[in-house]
């Protein structure tokens, strides 16, 4: 009945991780869209060759790794580098297979097979650890090879002990009782059990060990090196600061800030906006927003005839934005703090600027 549980036990274990790799499988998209000509075709995934060109939309993941041919966007490689500041993207760079596209169009061209790019070989890798044996596996295995032919030598001489002196019956109990209590059943299951569901339940929250051996390692560890973003941090935005460089306008960049954020869903607009909303007097206003991926958002007004633009220092100068020696100062002084700047600008000129930051984790303070 034990060795029957044990082993019903780890094929429960073998097929949770199997379960978290094929959910993980399945965050590449099935089809993807090749462009022939001027044409585009929908084709499936595993039809993709080096060298084809693919086109990727904005919230699509990128299903192989490939050089950005045309187009510029903002990629959150989260889940295959921890990091969850989105990187901007361009023309020439190489992407990953199973980052994700947040806010551009792009034509890709594809330098590794769907089954032989990054992610697949990461999915490969674990599908090899569960394979693999770790030193206390080995050792496992090693003490009951020797423990199970020793058992039943003690066994039998237990029986012929007791069955001398005591007669066949209790020579029979006692040897099966030393059978019983010596039973190495936990020695040859527990260990494999508990690296399997160790990996599995590693999988489940993105944590991939390459083996066994890794996580065994892991206990021997004397330092822990963290990333914030993502990691300490639950990467999610806040605005921790805003400085209007004319405060006779602050209201009005506010609004105009709470009204172009609202028709976007990047999370640093997000953040921007759940601010605008909590200040005083600042309402929305009708506008037309256009994305600049990899950049920001540039709206129009029905009140005005100017452009207003929203995102980073690089769009400001690429706008004619003019930044005042205060206003330079100003993003400075947030990035060397490691905020994230957001500007605004209107009528030829930086209006005000936004520093964000990511909050703690709940339990980080515990768990440091």
């Amino acid at each position: 009945v034990l060795v029957t549980l044990g082993r019903w036990l780890e094929a429960h274990g073998k097929q949770r991780t199997a379960a978290v790799l094929e959910s993980l499988e399945k965050l590449l998209p099935s089809t993807v869209h090749r462009r022939e000509g001027e044409q585009l075709v929908e084709i499936p995934l595993d039809d993709v060759r080096i060298g084809d060109r693919l086109v990727v939309r904005a919230g699509e993941r990128i299903p192989c790794d490939g050089r950005i041919t045309a187009g510029v966007a903002s990629i959150d490689a989260q889940l295959l580098t921890g990091e969850s500041r989105p990187q901007v993207r361009e023309t020439s760079d190489l992407v990953v297979g199973g980052t994700l596209d947040l806010d551009g169009t792009l034509t890709i061209e594809v330098t590794a097979p769907p089954r032989g790019g990054t992610w697949r070989r990461l999915l490969d890798c674990v599908r090899e650890a569960r394979l693999q044996k770790g030193r206390y596996e080995q050792l496992a295995d090693r003490l009951a090879a020797v423990f199970l032919p020793l058992v039943f030598v003690v066994a039998l001489g237990a029986f012929a002990y007791h069955a001398w002196f005591h007669g066949v019956d209790s020579g029979l109990l006692a040897g099966l009782a030393v059978v019983l209590i010596a039973c190495p059943c936990a020695l040859g299951l527990a260990t494999p059990m508990a690296v399997w569901s160790a990996l599995g339940a590693a999988a489940q929250n993105q944590v991939l060990f390459r083996n066994g051996r890794a996580l065994e390692r892991l206990a021997q560890a004397r330092v822990l090196a963290f990333d914030k973003t993502g990691t300490l941090t639950d990467g999610r935005p806040l605005v921790d600061r805003f400085v209007a460089f004319d405060p006779s306008v602050r209201e009005e960049t506010l609004s105009l800030a709470l009204s172009i954020c609202t028709s976007s869903h990047h999370d640093l607009s997000r953040a921007v906006q759940d601010y605008c909303r909590r200040q005083p007097r600042t309402v929305e206003r009708p506008c037309t927003v256009r994305t600049l991926p990899g950049r920001g958002l540039e709206a129009t007004f029905a009140e005005w005839s100017d452009t207003v633009f929203l995102g980073s220092e690089r769009l400001m100068r690429e706008s004619g934005m003019a930044l005042s020696e205060y206003s330079t100062a100003t993003i400075h002084s947030l990035t060397s703090q490691g905020l994230s700047v957001v500007c605004i600008g209107r009528r030829g000129r930086v209006s005000g600027v936004f520093g964000l930051r990511e909050c703690l984790r709940p339990g980080v303070e515990e768990m440091l």
